[in-house]
């Protein structure tokens, strides 16, 4: 089994320990074109999503469009919808809201969210900024 040595060799030379768990997700493009995220953590971390999350927030933080809009505030905005559009398909997984497009849905769970203690509990938590006073 020679792809299963070379595979355990490429890890472990990327410094993780194939011995905990870890997640690798891809997905190709129109231009054949694969990204792989390689997610690995302590095992009491790792199964309550906590290192999937803070994997999403830091490529979330880490989008530098500057370069790719260069003042067009349009692409900007599209790229953004499509971002949140994104989300909307994942909270309609879980959500029982009606909407029925996705952005529409990221709109009513704000507005669900801010009517709720959901948002002050995530504040006190650390998972989302606090509100300044």
């Amino acid at each position: 089994m020679r792809n299963r040595s070379n595979f355990v060799s490429m890890i472990t030379e990327m410094g993780f320990d194939i011995n905990k768990p870890f997640d690798i997700t891809g997905s190709g493009n129109e231009n054949g074109l694969t990204l792989s995220l390689i997610i690995q953590g302590e095992r009491e971390n790792y199964w309550r999503s906590d290192l999937r999350l803070a994997a999403i927030k830091h490529l979330i933080r880490s989008i530098d469009l500057k370069h790719d809009t260069d003042g067009d505030h349009e692409l900007f905005d599209r790229y953004m919808l499509s971002i949140l559009d994104t989300i909307g398909s994942v909270i309609a997984l879980g959500a029982p809201f009606e909407e029925k497009r996705n952005i529409e849905v990221v709109q009513k769970f704000i507005q669900y969210s801010l009517n709720s203690r959901i948002v002050l509990e995530a504040e006190k938590e650390g998972l989302i900024d606090q509100e300044e006073f």
